[in-house]
């Protein structure tokens, strides 16, 4: 069983190839330790990240280099804050993580009830969401079959490994996030990155070259 815990707290030094992804390593720390963030300075160049609780010290730099990797360096990853009870973030309370995990874990069809997916959430991170919560995630994620495809391209990776399974001399290229090891799905209306799938069969290349 997976939990909120299991989440992955960047490197002092780590690197991104979208800031979808860095973004989404600090939305990943801030459900992990409970804290809320906010971006002073917002860019496509840089980009800083701050505790929202004055005067905390917690702060990290993300800069795009001219290779279009983006490192982020934490400055100072201990909260000098003190904690508020009222302020922390439940799990729940996050859109973007709600849509991905529960998309990752559930193959969400037309069928698909929110108590399937307040069950995904109990059972992978043993957390509890509200019914209307769960209804406003299934909504999210059924419109234009969002959920359907960010399944679909989660699935990539083993569909690669098979054809190379029965056809080892074929080409297969995925843009795969070395952040995650997963196939970058966005889409034009909310990300800027296109992820890539090249496939090329060992007859199709041998033809080619004769």
């Amino acid at each position: 069983m997976a939990s909120l815990s299991g989440l992955a707290v960047p490197e002092e030094v780590s690197e991104y190839t979208s800031w979808e992804a860095c973004v989404g390593a600090v939305e990943d720390w801030s459900i992990r330790d409970q804290f809320h963030y906010k971006t002073p300075t917002s860019n496509q160049d840089r980009k800083t990240f701050v505790c929202a609780t004055p005067p905390c010290k917690w702060k990290c730099l993300a800069r795009k280099g001219r290779d279009g990797i983006i490192a982020m360096r934490v400055i100072t990853g201990e909260h000098t804050c003190v904690a508020d009870i009222n302020r922390k973030r439940r799990v729940a309370s996050t859109k973007g993580f709600l849509d991905e995990k529960v998309s990752q874990h559930l193959r969400v069809l037309k069928t698909t009830t929110p108590a399937d997916v307040r069950e995904v959430l109990a059972l992978q991170y043993s957390e509890q969401i509200s019914y209307h919560v769960a209804f406003e995630c299934l909504t999210r994620l059924k419109h234009d079959d969002l959920g359907e495809q960010r399944y679909s391209f989660q699935l990539l990776p083993s569909y690669r490994d098979a054809v190379l399974a029965a056809d080892p001399d074929a080409i297969i290229h995925l843009a795969i996030d070395p952040t995650t090891g997963k196939f970058p799905f966005y889409i034009a209306t909310l990300l800027t990155t296109f992820g890539r799938c090249f496939v090329c069969p060992s007859v199709s290349n041998r033809v080619f070259r004769h």
